[in-house]
């Protein structure tokens, strides 16, 4: 797992992964073995071993589809929380009867914590207007669909016996979820727990400030859209290629030594080759030949009138006087055309 404070969101996009197997139909466990979401996490777990975003970004998901079955009075013990917000002592709740600014994501996920299960958005998994989108997923917990092998459900993420060092604040403890809340926010957003997300500091601070006083699901939102930032936009374009090499760590070492090995006969049996044709005897260079120094001490004049010798092949005989009659009618055309075409050239004052 990362140490690092500061939240890593590359900005690269992978547009030649097939849509059978995006994001969504990933996490929405949707996609066949071996880019199911349970091969999903174990590719977290053993190979990057980065698991935490993907363990948050799920029981967050279960977190929201539980808060949605509460009853309206328990739900009012713990108002929604507002992160940009929280600096303002006046007012530190959302009130949707008063129109504030903030971000089309952040808006979006609050509506849906709001209305719950029954009245879902159909747009949520779209694109916003800043070219971003949500986590493009339904509000169904993933961890309630068919897997091939258990995943590990978001009650079994935390255990209650864990021994986390208490916070320094006492949270409200009428609210509900309150004590699951607290082990979350101990292991997953707490600068010294044994799951911290790799945040900033910035969302770390509206995180634990929002639990201190609220146990509504947006009290951890800014952590789950850094979680989901990082699970789109590096952790799965990642996982789909490492599932698409289709063989493992052993075999594809034996076949670059199978290859590097089979180079090395390559050039061992080149090096044979050119060895053996050097036995049959010297190269076939002439010019250290008596004749060929004669030849090339003659001037121009005396090789363009040096002795001929008589052609006695008859076909290459017909076959060279073919070729002196072409050259001839090819050049008396060519001339005759150029005369033609002169003909037709106006006179000039030349």
């Amino acid at each position: 797992m990362s140490t690092s404070e500061a939240a890593t969101k590359p900005k690269v996009q992978y547009e030649d992964i097939p849509a059978e197997l995006s994001f969504e139909e990933v996490i929405k466990n949707r996609a066949a073995p071996p880019c199911s979401l349970n091969d999903f996490m174990d590719y977290l777990v053993h190979v990057e071993h980065n698991a935490e975003p993907l363990q948050f970004f799920l029981w967050y998901w279960d977190y929201i589809e539980r808060w949605s079955t509460l009853l309206p009075r328990q739900k009012a013990l713990s108002p929604p929380w507002d992160p940009e917000k929280a600096a303002n002592p006046r007012s530190h709740f959302i009130k949707y009867n008063h129109k504030r600014e903030r971000s089309s994501k952040m808006s979006k996920v609050l509506a849906i914590m709001e209305m719950g299960l029954e009245r879902v958005p159909s747009d949520l998994g779209r694109q916003d207007d800043a070219g971003s989108s949500i986590s493009g997923v339904e509000i169904s917990s993933p961890i309630s669909s068919p897997v091939s092998s258990p995943i590990p459900s978001p009650t079994s993420i935390l255990s209650p016996t864990d021994s986390i060092k208490p916070p320094d604040w006492q949270p409200f403890t009428i609210q509900p979820n309150r004590d699951e809340l607290c082990r979350i926010t101990r292991h997953y957003i707490s600068p010294s727990g044994p799951r911290r997300l790799s945040l900033s500091s910035k969302d770390r601070e509206a995180c634990l400030g929002g639990v201190k006083h609220t146990t509504h699901p947006s009290a951890l939102l800014p952590a789950f859209l850094s979680a989901e930032a990082t699970l789109r936009a590096r952790a799965h374009p990642a996982f789909v290629r490492w599932s698409r090499r289709n063989a493992s760590a052993a075999r594809l070492l034996f076949l670059r030594c199978l290859g590097t090995l089979l180079v090395a006969l390559g050039f061992g049996l080149d090096v044979l080759l050119i060895l053996l044709l050097q036995a049959f005897g010297p190269a076939n260079d002439y010019s250290g030949e008596p004749w060929s120094t004669r030849y090339d001490a003659k001037s121009v004049w005396s090789k363009m009138f040096d002795e001929t010798v008589v052609v006695q092949n008859k076909a290459l005989v017909m076959w060279q006087d073919r070729t002196i009659l072409f050259a001839f009618l090819w050049g008396g055309a060519g001339a005759a055309a150029l005369t033609v075409i002169s003909l037709f050239v106006p006179s000039g004052m030349f």
